[in-house]
């Protein structure tokens, strides 16, 4: 019988995750809760970067500092735990999975949170860009994502929580021997709740979904960034200030959950964090570039403005070019086309003012909530099949 559930996890631990992982929900259902984290043996390099807030307790929390002494503890783990690694399947987190593979406990990875991406074989210029810049790195880790998992001493993950069939795509160490669990994605229940959130008494305004551009720590790891801050916060605002005269309505920045910005960094507007889903409900348009946070735009059926810039479309950088084509496939999911603040196409307020109702159906059911699953919050979902487990 399973009692006790073990988060792997490679991201400082905070109250936001706390809430997205459903600590609370599985706690109430009887399970001893622990969060593992192995940030320091994957990727040390954002530990400088980031500053989290964590007040969230009733559950055991573990920083792993030396790889043995976490290998250790996970293929220590026993038939009475349950093991949910939320650690992406890369070179670095290799040690984990070996180390799952000799545990006795079942584990489960995640397959929840798909957006539209650029394949190489459906943009040419995003193929040319990774031509020109291979590296043998970036060819030994093509190699270790294509290679069967079984050659490197791992076995598959006992069970796959998956929200849709894209979002399951490419997802490893998975095979014909993983249980498929259909549950949603996590903005998907982060929206239920926003919804029946009581409507601000505020005049109208747009929100910023915001992707943390210049410096999210996804870029660190990567070596790399979109677009420098000194091309890309002008050139964003000076864009606000277009659209806050042409609609009447002010912008106010929905925060990345990983940003830490300094005041004035959008001008006078305000900066708001942690209720990105609850702004979006209630705004009369979104702005994003390509903000997972879209979904919460989708689900309010409120109109989306895909935002590029020179800095991007003009770039040879690897890391431009794969950011603005995401630009350019996102917004190509809801309907609509990209809208370079620096290019010469003058801006139709009313064009993107429209919604795709379709486009927006669409994506619910290819990135959201597959049909399948239950209309139960994904945590419970989750809870009652480990419930059932022998």
């Amino acid at each position: 019988m399973i009692n006790r559930v073990v988060y792997l996890i490679l991201y400082p631990f905070n109250d936001r995750d706390y809430d997205r992982f459903g600590l609370e929900t599985v706690t109430r259902n009887g399970f001893d809760v622990e969060v593992w984290d192995l940030t320091p043996l994957i990727q040390p390099e954002i530990l400088a970067e980031v500053q989290m807030t964590l007040t969230a307790t009733g559950y055991v929390h573990r920083v792993f500092t030396d790889r043995q002494t976490a290998s250790d503890a996970i293929a220590a783990l026993d038939a009475s735990s349950f093991v949910i690694a939320h650690v992406g399947y890369m070179l670095p987190s290799l040690f984990v999975y070996r180390a799952l593979a000799r545990a006795k406990a079942m584990y489960a990875v995640v397959a929840s949170n798909a957006i539209p991406l650029a394949p190489a074989s459906a943009s040419p210029r995003l193929a040319w860009s990774k031509i020109l810049h291979l590296t043998p790195a970036a060819v030994l880790r093509s190699f270790f994502h294509r290679a069967p998992s079984r050659w490197f001493g791992l076995r598959s993950a006992d069970v796959v929580f998956v929200s849709t069939e894209l979002a399951l795509q490419g997802c490893r160490p998975v095979d014909a021997t993983t249980r498929r669990i259909m549950v949603h994605a996590f903005d998907y229940d982060v929206f239920q709740r926003a919804r029946i959130a009581p409507r601000p008494q505020c005049p109208p305004y747009g929100v910023f979904l915001d992707d943390f551009l210049p410096s999210h720590t996804d870029f660190i790891a990567v070596g790399g960034s979109p677009v420098r801050a000194d091309l890309y916060y002008p050139r964003i605002c000076a864009f606000f200030d277009k659209i806050e005269i042409l609609s009447g309505s002010r912008i106010v920045v929905a925060a990345h959950p990983r940003s830490h910005y300094e005041e004035g960094r959008f001008g006078d507007r305000e900066i708001i964090y942690g209720t990105t889903a609850e702004l979006t409900c209630h705004a009369q348009f979104a702005i994003t570039h390509a903000s997972q946070s879209f979904s919460f735009a989708v689900l309010a059926e409120i109109p989306a403005i895909f935002l590029t810039m020179n800095a991007m479309v003009l770039s040879g950088n690897p890391v431009s070019v794969e950011f603005d084509e995401r630009i350019r496939f996102m917004a190509e999911a809801a309907g609509k086309r990209p809208y370079n603040v620096d290019g010469p196409r003058p801006f139709d307020l009313g064009a993107e003012m429209c919604v795709d109702r379709e486009r927006y159906s669409e994506y619910r059911h290819r990135y959201l909530k597959h049909p399948d699953s239950p209309d139960l919050p994904y945590w419970e979902i989750v809870s009652r099949f480990l419930r059932e487990l022998p």
